[in-house]
């Protein structure tokens, strides 16, 4: 049998372009103001740009995201913010206190 293919290369992160990155940061910073239930943004963000920091993202992706992350010029990771909510009963007793009426 003919021998086996050679694996394939690995796939190196392209450089970030300021420009773009300066723009997403933007735009994340204005979605920051974006309203919400409770004003509460119940997740936190993680901003990846810069070669290394991509392929250690892309080390952890599932299927094609791997080389998303790294042909991008950044990523945002939105993760659930799991200790969002624990003051639910601090806004109750806000609420059934007439909403902080004097």
């Amino acid at each position: 049998p003919p021998p086996p293919p050679p694996p394939p290369k690995k796939k190196r992160a392209s450089v970030s372009d300021p420009a773009v990155v300066r723009h997403a940061l933007r735009a994340l910073d204005v979605s920051r103001r974006a309203p919400s239930g409770f004003n509460a943004q119940p997740y936190r963000v993680v901003f990846v740009h810069g070669p290394e920091a991509k392929e250690a993202l892309a080390a952890h992706c599932i299927g094609r995201n791997a080389d998303r992350v790294l042909d991008s010029d950044c990523a945002a990771v939105f993760l659930a913010d799991r200790s969002w909510g624990c003051d639910w009963d601090r806004y109750g007793r806000f609420l059934e206190g007439g909403g902080g009426e004097r």
